[in-house]
């Protein structure tokens, strides 16, 4: 139960910040995915949809809603937040 309610807390606070223009989206996923060595539908069956609707994540086409988050972050191993930041950026 508390899981879900951090979860949710941080999904809100995310969405708070991509309003008010501090995170610019998810266009770093690629990056990431590469890093790993992963395909597109490799990640998409990671974190649960198919290849189709992580491509249109991938290409900022849509944004996945915030229940996708944490399973899109554990396929790419990252954490939630460092979806949004550049990946050297996330290595601090």
């Amino acid at each position: 139960m508390m899981d879900r309610i951090r979860s949710a807390a941080r999904t809100a606070v995310i969405q708070q910040r991509i309003e008010d223009g501090e995170l610019k989206g998810m266009r770093y996923l690629a990056e990431r995915r590469r890093r790993l060595n992963l395909t597109m539908e490799e990640v998409g069956l990671r974190a649960g949809v198919p290849k189709q609707t992580y491509c249109n994540w991938e290409t900022c086409r849509y944004w996945p809603s915030g229940n996708y988050l944490p399973a899109l972050a554990l396929a790419l191993q990252c954490t939630i937040e460092e979806l949004f930041l550049p990946p050297e950026e996330d290595e601090r």
